[in-house]
């Protein structure tokens, strides 16, 4: 699927595809005395980034979930279940049409912890927003991170760069 990607005037980003339209909005998962700066991920960098966290990272088949991350088999079915189940649930809030192709819905900002977790920029809140959007094809994704972590943010170029139009500013 083709994308294109614009910031609307209320600075969140409107991506469109055939039969696609997302609107990536303000987190509502932030923490209150933790200021957040919005900024369009990269979703290929993004991942490619993020499995080196492999405990934390929700992979596209499920059954490459590392077992060791999980204390024993009962352990390791239930967290693939529940990883489906989220991944589902993003499907089902953003509407899907009779050939399973995804037509609109809002999708919140994943929200970023604080702190680096052993030197790692982590996910605080949007993991399964992450796969599901990977699962369309999406390019990319809204992601509120803490002002402290921004330059993190840019030194690992993770920045989306396919912004078609930008807001105007005065």
């Amino acid at each position: 699927m083709n994308w294109t990607i614009s910031e609307s005037s209320d600075n969140t980003w409107l991506l469109k595809g055939s039969n696609a339209y997302l609107h990536f909005v303000d987190s509502v998962d932030n923490l209150p005395k933790v200021s957040y700066q919005n900024m369009l991920f990269d979703l290929t960098k993004w991942d490619q980034y993020w499995q080196q966290d492999s405990c934390n990272f929700v992979p596209a088949n499920l059954a490459d979930l590392p077992r060791t991350c999980c204390e024993n088999d009962q352990d390791y079915l239930a967290e693939q279940a529940m990883h489906r189940q989220k991944i589902q649930r993003w499907a089902n809030e953003l509407g899907l049409n009779s050939e399973n192709e995804m037509v609109t819905g809002k999708v919140p900002a994943v929200c970023f912890s604080e702190t680096l977790v052993n030197g790692q920029l982590r996910i605080r809140q949007g993991r399964h927003r992450i796969a599901y959007l990977r699962q369309i094809g999406a390019p990319c994704f809204a992601a509120a991170i803490p002002v402290e972590q921004v330059q993190f943010a840019l030194n690992n170029h993770f920045i989306f760069k396919g912004l078609v139009t930008q807001g105007t500013s005065d």
